[in-house]
């Protein structure tokens, strides 16, 4: 069994949804924090819709060591490597419409991408041109109390 078989069996965790469906102007070289972590969990998945493929999604997350790692995720880069379905490296790009500048990308890691502290997803705008977030949306998994969480584990594992 894993944890995503095993979630629905335990205790002291929520799932984490967030849908922004107003869009949003990120000016050039700046960063918009969408979302920061407060407990330890779980990346399911994330979808964006940016009108300029060079706009990045940005996760932050740590290791088991709490090192901090940084994925950018860019419309661009996922059509230029032909990512263009979902695939065993959970990310790919779903439209790539030039002519009305729509291009939405996808996240679903498996497994899930863990935060072990505070983690942060952020959209970037490296270009000279204003970036618009169209729409975003992420469903994360976060523990809500580690004992309980904790403890339902050991409960399920004797």
């Amino acid at each position: 069994m894993d944890l995503t078989t095993a979630l629905p069996l335990l205790d002291g965790w929520q799932y984490s949804p967030l849908d922004l469906d107003t869009a949003f102007t990120v000016d050039p070289g700046d960063e918009y924090n969408i979302y920061t972590t407060v407990a330890k969990g779980w990346v399911v998945s994330i979808v964006i819709s940016l009108n300029n493929p060079l706009g990045d999604l940005v996760i932050i997350s740590h290791d088991a060591y709490q090192r901090p790692h940084r994925a950018d995720i860019l419309p661009y880069y996922l059509q230029e490597y032909r990512l263009t379905s979902p695939n065993p490296a959970g990310v790919w790009i779903s439209t790539y419409d030039t002519v009305n500048n729509i291009y939405i990308a996808n996240y679903a890691p498996s497994p899930w991408l863990p935060f072990r502290k505070q983690g942060k997803l952020s959209v970037k705008n490296g270009t000279s041109l204003p970036l618009t977030v169209r729409g975003y949306a992420h469903l994360l998994v976060e523990i809500t109390d580690e004992d309980k969480f904790r403890k339902s584990i050991k409960e399920l594992m004797s």
